[in-house]
């Protein structure tokens, strides 16, 4: 995963930005040269990702807010809230 930051960094234009949004590939970027980001006005920006809800159930309501999900129509998160 280390060599696809890389390579996104390296496919960016002048003066453009890459957000990361996770870090399935670990934390650490030892190949990233900090050289290439300046001289290119590059910036490597982190992000978080805030899930979209439609939908909440309480937990007793199980089967229904399943047939919501298997109705494929939701565009965001189906939850189930706990009460008890």
């Amino acid at each position: 995963m280390k060599a696809v930051l890389l390579q996104n960094v390296q496919s960016l234009s002048e003066g453009g930005k890459l957000i990361v949004i996770g870090m399935m590939g670990g934390a650490i970027a030892s190949n990233l040269e900090l050289a290439r980001l300046l001289m290119r006005s590059l910036a490597v920006l982190g992000s978080r990702l805030r899930p979209i809800i439609v939908s909440a159930y309480d937990w007793r309501e199980v089967a229904r807010a399943h047939a919501r999900m298997e109705e494929n129509a939701n565009i965001g998160k189906i939850v189930l809230r706990v009460t008890e």
